[in-house]
């Protein structure tokens, strides 16, 4: 056993101690919403299936459909080898959902929120200041991490504290939320927040990953369908953990080019153009 092994068993028994080390438990789906588990039928309210959409019938079809048509994955990144006409299928019909001049999907929505912050706030001359909601999700964090920045924290959906934060910042200003915070479940403010936002000429990025097919008009989002959400107070938001939809501070006809722009801006993420300056390099 190597000096490294000792070192993983002494921090598993010190885990193990503080009743704190974690297991992978093996569950087998049975009925849609449940799930088995050392024989025990238990109601699965934890995962992002607790409706059982994932078996329904007429997804399991569509996906069997199109596994024999283009697959079982895409190859290797779209930027490398190309997108799918599925792709381009998908995200025609995730903009026309949400009412938006572009959609781009990724693999996750951890996947998402990294790659996008990193893409957004490492543009150049952007001089970004973060300001976030204590609780928003790990991946919004790293996803600021990832662009060298650390955000800088308003206490949970106290906006009087974000808009303080936010008079003493001289810099470019971006605003991290959830509209429906994942570990809480409780919402954010989101027709007072796009206030703030516009009255200090700062950028709201709103992960919508809990709200997407649940809340708001028609079950599409909770940022639509107000008022105050005007066309040119736009946003950033993430739909379904798979899905980002974009907006922009501009007018209507403009604001779906902006989309597009903006869609444009995040093939080119932080890490494949550091990539491309050493591929440059005598």
């Amino acid at each position: 056993m190597s000096r490294l092994d000792l070192l993983f068993e002494a921090d598993l028994d010190r885990r193990e101690a503080n009743q704190v080390r974690r297991h992978l438990r093996v569950v087998t789906p049975t009925a849609p919403g449940h799930v088995e588990h050392a024989g025990r039928p238990l109601l699965d309210v934890s995962s992002n299936d607790y409706l059982g959409l994932s078996r329904h019938p007429a997804l399991r079809q569509r996906s069997h459909e199109w596994a024999e048509r283009w697959g079982t994955g895409a190859g290797a990144s779209r930027l490398v080898r190309g997108s799918l006409p599925a792709h381009a299928l998908v995200e025609a019909k995730v903009a026309a959902l949400k009412g938006r001049g572009a959609a781009l999907v990724f693999a996750s929505g951890w996947q998402a929120n990294a790659a996008v912050l990193a893409a957004l706030l490492r543009l150049p001359a952007s001089g970004a200041t973060v300001f976030a909601d204590a609780l928003i999700h790990a991946s919004l964090n790293h996803g600021v991490r990832a662009a060298g920045l650390r955000p800088t924290l308003f206490r949970h959906n106290d906006l009087a504290h974000l808009d303080a934060l936010l008079a003493a910042a001289p810099t470019q200003r971006f605003i991290l939320t959830e509209s429906v915070f994942s570990m809480d479940g409780d919402r954010a403010d989101l027709p007072a927040l796009a206030a703030i936002a516009a009255r200090h000429d700062a950028f709201l990025y709103v992960d919508e990953a809990h709200a997407t097919g649940v809340l708001g008009p028609r079950r599409r989002r909770l940022d639509g369908g107000n008022p105050r959400h005007r066309p040119g107070h736009g946003h950033l938001q993430q739909g379904p953990r798979r899905v980002r939809r974009l907006r922009r501070r501009l007018p209507p006809a403009d604001r779906l080019a902006g989309q597009r722009l903006l869609r444009l801006r995040l093939h080119h993420r932080p890490a494949a153009e550091r990539a491309g300056r050493r591929r440059r390099r005598p």
